[in-house]
């Protein structure tokens, strides 16, 4: 699906690369500004959207952008737009009709910093998500971590969490935080690599003067965020990559303008650690003692791998169950001062599901 603002609507492409159809903007997002010789969007709204076993789209809003024009009281025509950071929500649009039909679903946690600023600062809190197979979804809007899974109709029915600690901005992070943007902008926008005369015109096309003293001064958020992605799969599992021990958010820096439309050009995602949250399993009460008795024996088993999965099938009972979740936790403990690293590295896993 392609956003055209020229014709205030998506175009709807079929699995093959064929245009299928278009389908108009939502009513609120229809406002045109008529010049003397084009018209121009008067709102846009940019999302990143995941497509649902429905039909629908789960969508985040990112970006905005408000305009305004009309004519100058010289006989003119003036346009500006003010883009703005996309409200913090999930919705679902419906592309179904003639037009599409979005429906507010969450609405995530939105930190005070940032809905004060009309850009939010540097280490604001990701709202991040991804569908699920069931017809739900994940997501995570906080510094800590804290991966929530929710139902279609965005009731949160499960929270993961991990005891690990946000990093505190100091004075000295921030100031190297901003060296980086910095030089970040001086290696893309630099033209070093251009004749000198041609180098200046394209940083004064551009306003390059203006982005370096931007990155100077850039507003940084008071914590980095424990969580930087997360991404899910087809079986419902959950990678999630955690933010550099040492390092920073990963950022994706977008350049254009309004009338030219956007390039996007996206750096590497950092080297950093990955965790792996299997798919929830629910087990009905009347099949759980026998699965802990079944269980208890195969963790005796003479094969690791055999014993690796039935410390996994009491992670999956004990999420179930809260009643089982001390006793496992006990387990999990003592198999950890004997066991292989391969079961090690397993119990590591269903500690995860277990928050």
């Amino acid at each position: 699906m392609w956003a055209d603002y020229g014709h205030s609507a998506y175009h709807v492409f079929r699995p093959g690369g064929e245009l299928d159809r278009m389908v108009r903007f939502p009513s609120e997002l229809e406002q045109e500004i008529s010049g003397p010789e084009m018209t121009l969007p008067g709102n846009m709204r940019t999302y990143l959207l995941r497509a649902e076993a429905g039909g629908t789209l789960l969508g985040y809003p990112y970006r905005t952008l408000s305009s305004s024009g009309g004519e100058t009281p010289d006989g003119g025509f003036s346009y500006s737009a003010k883009p703005r950071d996309g409200p913090r929500v999930l919705e679902r649009l419906s592309i179904d009709g003639n037009r599409i039909r979005v429906e507010e679903i969450v609405r995530a946690w939105v930190p005070a910093e940032a809905e004060q600023a009309s850009r939010a600062p540097a280490f604001t809190p990701k709202l991040l998500f991804d569908v699920l197979p069931d017809g739900g979804f994940v997501f995570t809007d906080s510094t800590g971590y804290a991966i929530k899974f929710a139902s279609s109709d965005g009731t949160i029915v499960r929270v993961v969490t991990r005891p690990i600690k946000t990093r505190t901005v100091t004075e000295e992070v921030r100031d190297q935080y901003r060296e980086w943007r910095v030089a970040q902008t001086e290696r893309e926008f630099g033209f070093g690599d251009l004749p000198p005369e041609l180098g200046n015109q394209m940083r004064e096309a551009l306003s390059v003067d203006a982005m370096l003293s931007d990155a100077q001064s850039y507003p940084v958020y008071r914590e980095i965020p424990v969580i930087d992605d997360l991404g899910t799969t087809w079986t419902g599992g959950v990678w999630v990559r955690r933010t550099p021990e040492d390092g920073y958010p990963w950022e994706d820096h977008v350049v254009g303008s309004v009338l030219s439309g956007l390039a996007f050009k996206t750096s590497p995602a950092p080297a950093s650690p990955i965790d792996v949250i299997r798919p929830y399993m629910e087990i009905p009460r009347d099949r759980q003692a026998g699965l802990h008795l079944i269980l208890n024996h195969l963790i005796g088993s003479r094969h690791a791998f055999v014993r690796a999965w039935a410390y996994n099938g009491f992670g999956v009972l004990a999420v179930g169950n809260p009643d089982f979740r001390r006793e496992v936790e006990e387990l999990f403990d003592a198999a950890a001062e004997r066991e292989t690293a391969a079961v090690r590295a397993r119990i590591r896993h269903a500690r995860v599901g277990l928050g």
